[in-house]
């Protein structure tokens, strides 16, 4: 007879490391888990300590290793002593792949303004000893200015959050965060190197890229960018731009930077706004392809 039969209605009662394994072994068995049970997940990316809300979408996605087009990025283009930025670090899955990726020789810095995400990425690094020590975490946000934006969980899609002007009609658990640009962030660090950037804003990433032109006129870094097409047209009732890709991809061009898509077998297709992946790379022109 299946132990599962016996084994799924005490499933929320397991201790983690328990129920760590039992998911492990029957991941159907995840389901069973109550709203807000965690538990602590001993195998992302293979070696790497986190914790798992199964009703958090982007906690379950790293039960499995994350979005593929990213990490292969992360695996390309970051090397031993590399110096990254993780802009939109929700609860750090691109950046502890960052920093088991760049040794202890590099550094990340992690962007993220939403207070119960920053309070599980610090969870999830105090878990990994050996990356805790290369990742810094700053809890602010990224614009073209510094201020002050309202952070706002998305009420129709749990776990998900962005900034905005302030609204009319007020969300539950919105409040006030400081703002500032990626060019200050980066003066403050006093770095003078930076490999690779990570942006996953919500729509916000043409306001992140003017605030890091500095940043990317003299570091000439890597950035890998959400381009999800739900976003093309976010910003005709901002400010007028109906299509924020064609004034990303312009803004790039001004930088001499040029727009691919990393395919799954290592090679680099050029993309134009026209049509974007999810994910984006922008590579300098003196970039060896």
């Amino acid at each position: 007879m299946p132990v599962g039969k016996y084994l799924k209605p005490i499933v929320p009662l397991l201790p983690s490391w328990l129920l760590s394994r039992a998911i492990q072994a029957r991941p159907a068995l995840l389901n069973r888990l109550p709203p807000g049970r965690s538990l602590r997940w001993s195998h992302y990316l293979g070696d790497v300590v986190v914790w798992i809300d199964p009703a958090n979408a982007i906690e379950r996605k790293m039960l499995a290793g994350y979005e593929s087009s990213v990490l292969r990025a992360v695996e390309r283009f970051v090397s031993a002593g590399s110096y990254c930025i993780d802009v939109g670090a929700n609860v750090g899955a691109v950046a502890l792949a960052l920093a088991r990726q760049i040794g202890p020789s590099g550094r990340v810095l992690a962007i993220e303004p939403g207070p119960p995400y920053v309070a599980r990425l610090r969870q999830n690094l105090r878990a990994n000893p050996r990356l805790v020590n290369r990742v810094i975490i700053l809890p602010v946000g990224l614009s073209e200015a510094e201020g002050s934006l309202l952070w706002r969980p998305d009420p129709l899609h749990p776990f998900n959050a962005g900034l905005s002007q302030v609204h009319s009609a007020a969300v539950p658990g919105e409040l006030p965060v400081a703002v500032t640009t990626l060019d200050v962030v980066v003066a403050r660090q006093g770095w003078e190197r930076v490999d690779f950037i990570k942006i996953d804003v919500e729509g916000m990433e043409l306001e992140v890229l003017r605030g890091a032109r500095d940043t990317l006129e003299s570091l000439r870094p890597v950035v890998l960018f959400e381009t999800l097409e739900i976003f093309r047209g976010c910003h005709a009732a901002i400010n007028g731009i109906a299509d924020v890709f064609i004034a990303i991809e312009e803004f790039l061009h001004g930088l001499n930077y040029r727009l691919y898509d990393l395919q799954p077998d290592g090679s680099l297709q050029d993309v134009t706004a026209a049509a974007l992946p999810d994910n984006t790379l922008a590579l300098p022109i003196e970039f060896q392809v």
